[in-house]
């Protein structure tokens, strides 16, 4: 949910008190989606959707529906997968990993048979007399 708490901090919102603006309550549906499955009643919607009018909370979901973010599916209200990548969280990123060195450190890393492998040459090694020079390390 970080992309939505990221929308939520940058329009202000705070689903438990804000009310009249359309924005907040797009994010709070969305929000609620989040914490309580991809698929929902209107009942269990509007069980946890506590702004505005009856007729409220069913102008929502239409905008939701006409711009993708949300399908209907039997009675039931659910993700898209347009709706998905705001309330889901990104897949852990692995870090990428770079090892610094030359000359012998290189040709040892390179017999060593790791695939990939990411190196941090330093520009330094080709910088003669003002200009870098031909290598031929790659």
């Amino acid at each position: 949910m970080e992309l939505l708490d990221a929308l939520e901090d940058l329009l202000g919102v705070k689903c438990g008190e804000s009310r009249g603006i359309p924005m907040a309550a797009r994010l709070c549906v969305l929000e609620i989606f989040a914490t309580h499955g991809s698929c929902l009643s209107y009942k269990d919607l509007s069980k946890y959707y506590g702004r505005g009018k009856k007729g409220h909370l069913k102008s929502v979901l239409k905008y939701l529906v006409e711009k993708g973010f949300i399908k209907v599916e039997n009675e039931r209200y659910c993700l898209t997968e347009k709706g998905l990548t705001i309330v889901k969280d990104p897949p852990p990123q692995c870090p990428k990993l770079f090892i610094a060195g030359a000359d012998t450190a290189l040709r040892v890393a390179v017999q060593s048979g790791i695939k990939p492998l990411n190196w941090l040459l330093s520009a330094g090694r080709d910088w003669r007399g003002g200009k870098f020079i031909k290598s031929m390390d790659f």
